[in-house]
């Protein structure tokens, strides 16, 4: 396997950070707010599997691909640091590697950094390290999960003694629901956050849910009786 790091030193995997200096907390705790996946086990999902299961075979295996996943909050970090145990889905020839184990950070909306996992997807388990700011301020942070591959744990690290709490609500918190196909789950974006869905949440602060599954979004009657029993503000048939 080609070593992209030699081609782009900007893509070189992540090592062993030093946590020294960092508390570490679990995204599934207060006051961290999670969108478009829910924990079911070991695993964030964006389907119940007893409904991908009735939909089709590729439903079943993509459901659990962590596409529109999106973790919130509020700190004055000036750095932030990962700990993430995940499958990254195997390789294709049309899909960036960051797209399938890493994570997009952005502050404020805009683009802070993204986590690189290394070449040997799937892998289990990683450490990053995401900026580094000049100042310290409180910042919006959103850090979107892979359109591709699965996130089974995140602890967050914050530099010890910055303030950490909950990011608000969404200018639209009901969220739009995007049902479609590959470019619905966010294929052949470079990076998690460049899905168009995620495009449209950072422009209108709007929150949604990512129902994309590559070559597999049929309209099946199944999911239309699934999605119909959802709480959302608007329906975007991509499929």
């Amino acid at each position: 396997m080609v070593d992209i790091s030699k081609i782009d030193k900007n893509m070189t995997a992540s090592k062993v950070i030093d946590k020294t200096g960092y508390d570490f907390y679990d995204i599934d705790e207060a006051p961290f707010r999670i969108y478009g996946v829910y924990r079911d086990g070991e695993k964030y999902r964006r389907l119940p599997p007893e409904v991908a299961e009735t939909v089709n075979e590729g439903v079943l295996i993509l459901h659990a691909n962590t596409a529109g996943g999106r973790v919130r909050f509020m700190t004055d970090s000036k750095k932030i640091a990962f700990l993430i145990w995940g499958n990254g889905s195997l390789p294709t020839e049309n899909g960036a590697y960051m797209n399938r184990g890493s994570l997009d950070v952005y502050a404020d909306g805009r683009f802070m950094g993204v986590t690189r996992g290394g070449n040997d997807f799937p892998h289990t388990y990683y450490e990053a390290e995401v900026g580094e700011f000049d100042e310290r301020r409180d910042r919006l942070i959103t850090v979107y999960m892979p359109n591709y591959g699965e996130i089974h744990k995140i602890l967050v690290g914050v530099e010890r003694g910055s303030k950490l709490y909950a990011a608000p609500d969404y200018k639209y918190e009901k969220p739009v629901l995007f049902y479609g196909s590959s470019i619905t789950q966010g294929g052949c974006a470079s990076r998690p956050g460049l899905s168009y869905e995620s495009d449209i949440e950072r422009d209108a602060d709007m929150n949604y849910i990512n129902l994309g599954f590559s070559g597999r979004a049929h309209g099946e009657q199944t999911m239309a009786k699934y999605i119909s029993g959802l709480d959302i503000s608007a329906l975007v048939l991509d499929y």
